[in-house]
């Protein structure tokens, strides 16, 4: 097989905000799953069953945008494409994925908060301290993993810079949209 010139495609961008992008949709996946199986232990009940809600949306959420990653770019040929202003990377810059990822640290955040409070209330009245602790644990992931999509968040909002001002350099004169 002959190698070729054209650039290897990437699922993520090609600058800096796109590879901490990609780290950051890797820590998510880990910390959610341990998270959620944690807090699984004693079936979600500390968290009122928050953080398994939250961690199926945030699969939800990961899934759709690795998907959409995944598809064909429809950008003009001048964009090159691994460029944070690739068509294919619109579900990144888009303001709702922006909002969608704040919406998500909250309701990971609240899961959190709640399992650490409800442990804290009821301190002296468990009996399996080991179960306790795994609980707290997992709230502790949960806080964590709220601040990963708060990173996540963040870095797609850069992205959306770094597109616009690819855009603006004169790679390309298309009208992308944004959203």
């Amino acid at each position: 097989m002959a190698a070729t010139n054209a650039p290897k495609r990437t699922v993520f961008p090609d600058s800096p905000a796109g590879r901490h992008l990609a780290k950051l949709f890797i820590a998510s996946s880990v910390i959610s799953i341990v998270s959620v199986a944690l807090s699984l232990i004693i079936f979600g009940n500390s968290s009122l069953f928050i953080i398994p809600a939250a961690f199926g949306l945030t699969v939800i959420h990961h899934i759709t945008i690795r998907c959409l990653l995944a598809r064909k770019s429809t950008s003009p040929g001048e964009i090159p494409a691994n460029s944070p202003a690739d068509s294919r990377f619109n579900c990144l810059r888009h303001g709702a994925n922006f909002y969608v990822l704040l919406f998500f640290a909250l309701v990971w955040l609240a899961g959190g908060i709640l399992s650490i409070v409800i442990n804290a209330l009821n301190f002296g009245w468990t009996d399996n301290t080991y179960i306790t602790a795994l609980d707290l644990v997992s709230a502790c992931l949960a806080v964590v993993e709220s601040g990963i999509l708060i990173a996540m968040a963040v870095f797609c909002r850069n992205l959306r810079g770094e597109a616009s001002v690819e855009l603006s350099e004169g790679t390309s004169t298309t009208n992308l949209a944004f959203g």
